[in-house]
């Protein structure tokens, strides 16, 4: 019910009138690219 409920809400902003309350509709955070954490792994050192 509430991944229905998002959909519903996010279809929403996509289609609203004010250009400031569009750009809140993207999925991704503009100027914000997802980051990998840095993180040591047993399999890196291996090689």
């Amino acid at each position: 019910e509430a991944a229905i409920h998002y959909k519903r809400f996010h279809n929403r902003l996509a289609t609203h009138s004010n250009p400031l309350v569009k750009t809140l509709s993207s999925i991704v955070i503009p100027g914000n690219p997802p980051r990998r954490l840095k993180r040591n792994w047993c399999r890196d050192m291996l090689t």
